[in-house]
């Protein structure tokens, strides 16, 4: 988000390739469900800097059903196509690719739903 505001503001944003970070990471990080958490929190969070106008707006409901489609598609050629012979990390991250779409899904169904109501007059 930072990155969309200096760009915003005229400036260029720059990478530079020799640069290291160093991460001192918990141990409580490296299980399943922080990877399903990390995967939602980021699709959400691209969602909402679209929504706040920080970026162009990608993440519309047919693009999302899409993804949905497809993501569910590659779970089950997965499944049965034996994607699990390179082991199930492929499957694993598909389905929380997945379930972080669905989780997409509602919140634009949510907020598409409030837009429609209009407010009620105070007398």
């Amino acid at each position: 988000m930072a990155a969309s505001l200096v760009k915003r503001l005229g400036y260029r944003i720059a990478v530079v390739p020799g640069a290291e970070v160093l991460h001192d990471v918990d141990a409580d990080r490296y299980s399943f469900e922080h990877v399903w958490r990390t995967i939602a929190a980021a699709t959400l969070v691209n969602y909402r800097i679209q929504k706040d106008l920080y970026v162009p707006m990608e993440s519309i409901l047919i693009a999302t059903r899409r993804e949905i489609g497809s993501a569910f598609r590659r779970l089950l050629t997965g499944i049965w196509g034996g994607i699990g012979r390179s082991g199930g990390r492929e499957k694993e991250e598909t389905a929380y690719i997945l379930r972080a779409r669905l989780t997409l899904l509602k919140r634009q169904i949510q907020d598409f739903f409030s837009r429609l109501r209009r407010p009620v007059a105070k007398d």
